[in-house]
């Protein structure tokens, strides 16, 4: 306890500075992320970006998946999320292991609603709603850490260092139906062996939700169901250990690493100059690159992805300070943009980015000759009912992309 006292008095002095929020300024220190103007386009290659490996996921009777967007990735394994269940992959694509623990059991979960790893200590950590669990490699039980408190829903979560995990409450993105107060300081740091949530001192006293619509449809004249509608983006992304905080209530973004908390640049104009407010939201995050959508958070009764399908990816170079509009693509898949982000993903080591492939999209585009190089040759070995293909790239450093 005293070890934690003393890490959040140092992180409150190292922080005095910078958790007041006035609006950004053009003539801020700080990098200015300007989302009111229109940037030029570049289309990049992901072969441009380093090396690429196609991995096709092992199938079988025990591995075979229904979703695969949550993994956790290393040199040596890929860990997949598949509902309530997890698949162990070795970085072949060979699969070793899966489990389910799914039930009311004090060494169970009740669903999987975030998923992390500790590759050094070959540790799972899977949430439910009220407890974290923590598990081997191959699926054992080895330790529950607590209860998580009231008021507290974590989402986003990911391995901050060898003792602690960093996370985000998203409680008021949901029926508050206790009414409890909102968190103003929505970041913490979880003891991995004590399950102790430490607030980061990061204040964000206008706190704005991913959720855009809330309302109750009625089924019958004796039940109602509540709709909330919200558009899937995160407020944090992880470069290895390295990780992002952009607030979505916050015109600064910030870096957590090795328990220091840095402002890094500054959004312009203020998320509070406009309503709806239009958001930064990050989809990929390396040592040299910032890739975000600015996305205005109203809601389309129509669809309610709209404000996200319109909004553009636009690339930050940190190291350069310039800032473009981006399309990525696979010259081995050339007629299609990837749709990339780095969302519920976890690199043990940082400036790598991963690309789902769907076995039967592959197949298909196989089958009408739009494949090329190795991604053809794998396609040619799948079968439509096969696992994903996880594209993995480890990113050249000092990139120049330019038209």
């Amino acid at each position: 306890m005293m070890k934690n006292n003393i890490l959040f008095l140092c992180l409150m002095l190292a922080l005095s500075a910078c958790t007041s929020q006035p609006k950004p300024q053009k003539d801020s220190t700080l990098p200015i992320l300007d989302i009111s103007k229109e940037y030029p386009e570049i289309k990049v290659d992901i072969h441009e970006l380093g090396e690429v490996e196609y991995i096709p996921l092992e199938t079988t009777d025990e591995s075979v998946m229904a979703t695969g967007w949550h993994n956790c990735i290393s040199d040596k394994y890929i860990i997949m999320k598949d509902l309530s269940r997890v698949h162990l992959f070795n970085r072949e694509g060979k699969h070793l292991f899966s489990f389910e623990h799914s039930g009311q059991g004090p060494k169970e979960y009740h669903y999987i609603s975030e998923l992390y790893t500790d590759f050094e200590n070959k540790e799972i950590y899977i949430a439910d709603p009220k407890k974290i669990q923590v598990y081997s490699f191959s699926g054992e039980w080895i330790r529950t850490l607590g209860n998580i408190p009231k008021g507290i829903n974590i989402r986003f979560t990911f391995n901050a260092d060898k003792q602690y995990l960093i996370t985000n409450n998203v409680f008021h993105d949901y029926f508050n139906v206790e009414n409890l107060p909102l968190d103003l300081t929505p970041y913490y740091l979880i003891d991995k062996q004590t399950g102790e949530f430490i607030p980061l001192p990061l204040i964000v006293k206008d706190r704005i939700s991913r959720v855009v619509y809330k309302g109750i449809k009625d089924i019958s004249k004796n039940i109602a169901e509540p709709i909330i509608e919200k558009i899937p983006i995160e407020p944090m992304l992880a470069n290895g250990s390295d990780i992002l905080i952009a607030d979505f209530g916050l015109d600064t973004l910030y870096s957590y690493k090795n328990n220091r908390l840095i402002p890094i640049a500054v959004k312009y104009p203020s998320v509070h100059d406009s309503t709806p407010p239009v958001v930064i939201a990050p989809t990929h995050y390396t040592d040299q690159f910032l890739i975000f959508q600015p996305i205005e958070m109203k809601y389309d009764s129509k669809y309610v992805l709209q404000p996200m399908a319109d909004a553009p990816f636009i690339m930050w170079n940190r190291k350069s300070n310039s800032l473009h509009r981006i399309k990525l693509y696979d010259s081995n898949r050339p007629e299609k943009n990837i749709k990339w982000d780095m969302k519920r993903v976890q690199f043990e080591n940082p400036n790598h980015i991963r690309i789902i492939y769907n076995a039967e999209k592959l197949c298909e585009d196989y089958e009408n000759g739009k494949l090329k190089g190795e991604l053809k040759e794998v396609a040619s070995r799948l079968t439509e009912e096969d696992n994903y293909v996880v594209a993995i790239c480890k990113l050249e450093d000092n990139l120049l992309l330019t038209n």
